[in-house]
């Protein structure tokens, strides 16, 4: 467990939810489907960090259930600023755009493979107060390879 992780749920929709759902999730608020408000939704809950979901809501949408985490902790071992440069990133649909990606080695250890996917470990600092540092799982696919081909269903 660590305290360095936001996380936050949402759900709106363009139907009704049963009663049932709603109160077996009393932390989780139900909205009506509002694009626009979803994605001012986004920015709040990861403090401006990611501006709007990474995909459309269209008319046919009739359910987004949104997650959102965030970790707020330093790296055991930092990365080096200098070796940070745009590299394209493969979108939910598809579309490959240009983001910052951090680079660095990592011990044997720390990565591995499972299925097409390769697994690497970083290390958080410890908390204050002495709970431990978190330790981060990234799971990334070949370069330009969606999300249904990296972790499929």
């Amino acid at each position: 467990r660590t305290g360095a992780l936001g996380v936050a749920t949402r759900v709106w929709s363009r139907v009704p939810v049963h009663r049932a759902y709603q109160e077996a999730l009393p932390d989780v608020p139900f909205g009506p489907m509002d694009p626009a408000a979803v994605d001012a939704w986004v920015r709040e809950a990861t403090g401006g960090l990611i501006e709007r979901l990474p995909l459309e809501i269209t008319d046919d949408t009739l359910l987004a259930l949104v997650n959102v985490l965030a970790l707020k902790a330093r790296w055991e071992s930092p990365f080096e600023g200098w070796l940070t440069q745009d590299r394209p990133f493969t979108d939910a649909s598809g579309t490959a755009v240009p983001v910052p990606t951090m680079v660095k080695a990592v011990p044997l250890a720390d990565a591995w493979t499972v299925g097409g996917a390769y697994v690497v470990e970083l290390r958080c600092v410890a908390e204050a107060g002495g709970a431990p540092g978190a330790r981060v799982r990234f799971v990334l696919g070949e370069p330009g390879a969606g999300a249904d081909r990296v972790l499929p269903a």
